[in-house]
């Protein structure tokens, strides 16, 4: 399983994404505040070239500009303490993106379509976009590079955002760990560092289909960081509500799932919603089985304590039959089983927290 392992001060900083997401401006502030060496891959390889990349692409072809491309891939890749802008096709070559994932961590910024014609409404000097329907030839490209850019776990939304906002989060991302985990139907990552719960609004953002958030905690933990959760939720404009239960092995039971049911409705909980589970293995247990029947679709976050796997117990196999308030609301799964989360984060503190032994 490969890692994005990085610390920024390990190795270079690269941005990515499509044209119009904020690449150059982004990576311009970021390197100002990590006061490191910038680097435009297209404005380098339009000096190297002498020449526009709207003239290398007229005169020379598009093959032509890609091999720069991939030169310049190689030549950074080598180096160490820069900030790098990519084109916005740099990276959806495998191996140019295996080089740069190599030599740091790799951000891809996206925006919604709306967003990025605006942004490039003035913009004349993109040869890729040298047509009568710009907004066609946008949504046509962004199909043909999806793949690519999912295949890059850092991912930041920039629509609506600034470009401190999204350098913030380039920089804070940066410290932290981040390990991809592959499954047959797809992929999930886990974030491991200091200061995840910080962020924790803005990465349930980039998952969440919805502004509801159900955060699932247990007394102990809620004490240390559920104001910390909360706030950071509110921040990132997520709408969410807290779900207290007992901690310990003793209290994975029906009775437990039928209260935290009884909380999903009266938080207006749906399938666009959110469940997060905040805490260790009990608390991540019973959160996860009570999303799988209440909300099926939904997608689901995990902030463990502790660093080791857990599996399905033996009570999720059935279902609760009394759930009061929740009752007409149970989605009857004929597939008990996990599906996996969408997002884990290890944050060092709950980590240092954890009982020895």
């Amino acid at each position: 399983m490969a890692s994005d392992a990085h610390p920024i001060a390990q190795g270079n900083v690269v941005i990515t994404g499509f044209m119009g997401t904020g690449k150059s401006s982004v990576g311009r502030e970021v390197a100002r505040r990590l006061d490191r060496p910038f680097v435009d891959m297209d404005v380098e390889i339009e000096a190297r070239a002498g020449k526009t990349i709207s003239d290398i692409f007229r005169e020379d072809g598009e093959p032509a500009f890609r091999a720069l491309e991939s030169q310049l891939c190689r030549e950074l890749s080598q180096q160490r303490g820069l900030v790098i802008a990519t084109g916005g096709g740099a990276l959806v070559d495998p191996e140019n993106r295996r080089r740069m994932m190599a030599c740091g961590p790799v951000f891809c910024l996206d925006s919604d379509i709306g967003q990025i014609m605006e942004r490039l409404a003035q913009v004349q000097d993109r040869p890729l976009l040298a047509v009568a329907d710009r907004r066609q030839e946008i949504e046509r490209l962004l199909a043909v590079r999806r793949e690519a850019y999912a295949a890059i776990p850092r991912q930041i939304e920039t629509t609506d955002l600034s470009i401190d906002e999204v350098a913030t989060q380039v920089i804070q991302s940066a410290t932290s760990i981040l390990l991809p985990v592959r499954y047959p139907g797809g992929s999930y990552p886990i974030h491991i560092g200091r200061g995840v719960l910080g962020r924790i609004g803005d990465l349930v953002r980039e998952v969440a289909r919805g502004k509801g958030v159900a955060v699932v905690t247990n007394p102990t933990v809620a004490h240390w960081y559920l104001d910390r959760v909360m706030t950071s939720l509110d921040e990132a404009g997520l709408q969410s509500f807290f779900c207290l239960m007992p901690d310990g092995e003793a209290h994975k039971t029906l009775a437990a799932l039928s209260e935290l049911y009884d909380r999903f409705v009266e938080g207006g909980l749906d399938r666009s919603g959110t469940v997060l589970a905040l805490g260790g293995g009990v608390t991540c247990d019973v959160a996860g089985f009570g999303r799988r029947r209440t909300c099926v679709a939904c997608p689901w976050c995990r902030c463990r304590r502790r660093c080791w796997p857990w599996s399905t117990p033996a009570w999720a196999a059935r279902p609760p039959s009394t759930c009061r308030r929740a009752k007409t609301s149970l989605a009857r799964s004929s597939n008990p089983r996990w599906s996996p989360s969408t997002l884990t984060c290890w944050t060092r503190c709950l980590l240092q927290s954890s009982p020895r032994g």
